[in-house]
């Protein structure tokens, strides 16, 4: 009689443990087993929670703060700064950080400008630059940067802006090909060009 009781007993636990499994929080899922014969549960609380966490990662992307038009405007300030260097008398034309003296200005020959004055001289240009391609939103400091060594008239005739008139955002190469002077490649030119695309293009 002992041993029937404890049969029973048994059999009775067998029959309420996945009444309790799901007791505790978890509910049915689809029992298989693969080809190895290897048993694999998969229930809906792994696949919300897998939901869940996906979610969480689509929302991180989304909500990543976007660079303001100021941040921007530095940015290319200092690309341009670091580039061209404080010019010194024997760079004439071209003085503070790469300005050519243009007829009209007035500047003397061999003129050295302190850094303040060639700050202030960097953002003129470059505002002038940035106005010239306003109606290109976002390309605008892009397309700045670059005409404020290769001149706007370059720019304009460019594949870069060709493509983006067309709305062709590939322009990766086309830009990157804007690294030569005197006919030459030029490593450092390469780099700059790199370093603007990298910094100011917004895809």
């Amino acid at each position: 009689m002992k041993h029937i009781l404890i049969g029973l007993l048994s059999m009775v636990c067998l029959a309420v443990m996945p009444a309790t499994i799901i007791g505790h929080g978890m509910t049915p899922g689809r029992i298989e087993k693969d080809s190895q014969g290897v048993v694999n549960v998969e229930t809906d609380t792994l696949k919300d929670s897998l939901q869940i966490q996906a979610d969480e990662k689509v929302a991180e992307v989304t909500e990543k703060p976007t660079v303001t038009e100021a941040e921007m405007y530095e940015r290319t300030v200092d690309i341009i700064k670091k580039y061209e260097s404080l010019h010194r008398a024997e760079h004439w034309p071209y003085i503070g950080y790469g300005h050519k003296v243009r007829k009209g200005d007035k500047y003397a020959v061999g003129v050295e400008l302190s850094k303040k004055q060639a700050d202030r001289l960097l953002r003129k240009d470059l505002d002038v630059y940035l106005d010239m391609y306003k109606d290109f939103g976002r390309d605008a400091y892009l397309l700045a940067a670059l005409a404020y060594t290769c001149g706007h008239g370059r720019v304009n005739k460019s594949t870069v802006l060709a493509k983006l008139k067309r709305g062709d955002r590939d322009i990766r190469d086309a830009y990157l090909a804007h690294s030569r002077s005197g006919g030459k490649f030029r490593k450092q030119l390469y780099e700059r060009r790199v370093e603007e695309f990298e910094s100011l293009y917004i895809p």
